[in-house]
């Protein structure tokens, strides 16, 4: 079988879905026909699925393309009716009740100090492109006897707020995120989904983080104080907003990162995982930092 994960609004658009990693199997000279029973006969057998297969007494279900080498979809029929046809959507969504369980209260800049105890710290090291981290040991910059973001050597703060309930906020540094100047703010941060911020000063982490618990959800950036935001108002993962709408504000927010000085290639897909902690080495919990070789909570002093 086929399938896509974390694929962007803007990669859906303009590539495809099921039908772009269909297009890549041609290229590869697979047989076409293994591959539409793998994008298209395979789910519909193993999962039991009400989809009509062409066969005798099935459901009228298909759809018509340019050639079997583009694969350029012209029409979609689902059980008999027209639902997509010249570049347009015919289906009509009904509207339902948003589901979003969201109770984290504003925070402070006080909430997300960080004491200095003359000690050195753990920090993430993360890698563009990759889901594994790796752990360093730093003497970090302090200031007033707080340890802040050191733009200098590309250490940032990285905050994680539990908006679930009201418990303290955790706070941890990372390195490798080229921010410069500002913040970014997620409510996808698998696998709790909790609110995970990365950035250079706590003002702007603070605006980021606030402006997401506020509209309960979704992805921000904020720098000298002007903040940015994409709502997704279902469970705070999701919007029911048109995808070209949702494609150009996620597109506009990864700009927003670029102009911060952000090195990351997918800004907020990376930082979507550095609070993983199933994956190696040191990432950001609900519980603080969490150390894989340990798989164990540690403390973020060395």
């Amino acid at each position: 079988m086929l399938c896509t994960d974390d694929s962007h609004p803007y990669d859906i658009l303009n590539y495809g879905h099921i039908d772009k990693i269909v297009k890549m199997a041609i290229n590869k000279n697979l047989n076409i026909f293994n591959i539409l029973r793998a994008a298209c006969v395979n789910p519909v057998i193993h999962y039991g699925l009400d989809i009509g297969l062409l066969r005798e007494n099935d459901k009228s279900d298909f759809i018509v393309v340019e050639n079997l080498r583009n694969f350029n979809i012209i029409k979609t029929v689902i059980n008999g009716e027209t639902v997509f046809e010249d570049s347009e959507s015919k289906i009509i969504v009904d509207k339902v009740p948003v589901v979003n369980n969201f109770n984290a209260k504003p925070v402070k800049i006080g909430d997300i100090l960080v004491k200095d105890l003359g000690k050195n710290i753990k920090v993430i090291d993360v890698e563009d492109g990759s889901l594994v981290s790796n752990k360093l040991i730093i003497k970090p910059k302090v200031e007033d006897d707080y340890i802040v973001s050191d733009t200098e050597s590309d250490v940032i703060k990285m905050v994680l707020i539990n908006r679930y309930k009201d418990v303290p906020v955790q706070v941890a540094f990372i390195k490798g995120t080229g921010i410069k100047d500002g913040a970014i703010a997620s409510s996808i941060s698998h696998d709790s989904h909790n609110i995970l911020a990365v950035g250079s000063n706590d003002n702007d982490i603070v605006n980021a983080i606030n402006r997401l618990i506020e509209v309960k959800g979704g992805i921000s950036a904020s720098s000298k104080g002007v903040v940015d935001c994409l709502m997704l108002d279902i469970a705070g993962l999701m919007s029911d907003k048109d995808i070209n709408f949702v494609s150009e504000s996620y597109e506009r927010l990864v700009d927003a990162a670029k102009n911060m000085g952000c090195a990351l290639t997918s800004p907020f897909m990376t930082m979507a995982f550095m609070s993983l902690v199933v994956i190696p080495e040191l990432k950001l919990g609900a519980r603080g930092l969490f150390e894989f070789s340990k798989f164990d909570f540690v403390s973020l002093y060395e």
